[in-house]
């Protein structure tokens, strides 16, 4: 399956060589995906409380699990 996305002005700089890229996959609907352009190694252009509503979010909606939710809130936790 292939998807096609356009990216946003402020997600640009996550695509660069050697930088990794959130993609969330629904586990049980693989067509279901999202991607965290906020959750880039340095962060920019959200803030924390930003990054942790849309990681929220996504638990939410049952693309991350508990485990993966409490994962990454302590990273960004930690950034802080």
């Amino acid at each position: 399956m292939k998807h096609t996305y356009t990216v946003p002005m402020i997600g640009l700089g996550a695509l660069s060589v050697g930088g990794t890229l959130a993609v969330y996959l629904d586990r049980r609907d693989t067509s279901k995906f999202a991607i965290d352009w906020g959750a880039g190694a340095s962060g920019e252009g959200a803030t924390p409380h930003d990054r942790l509503q849309e990681l929220t979010d996504l638990r939410d909606s049952g693309l991350i699990s508990n485990e993966e939710f409490e994962q990454n809130k302590e990273q960004i936790l930690d950034a802080i």
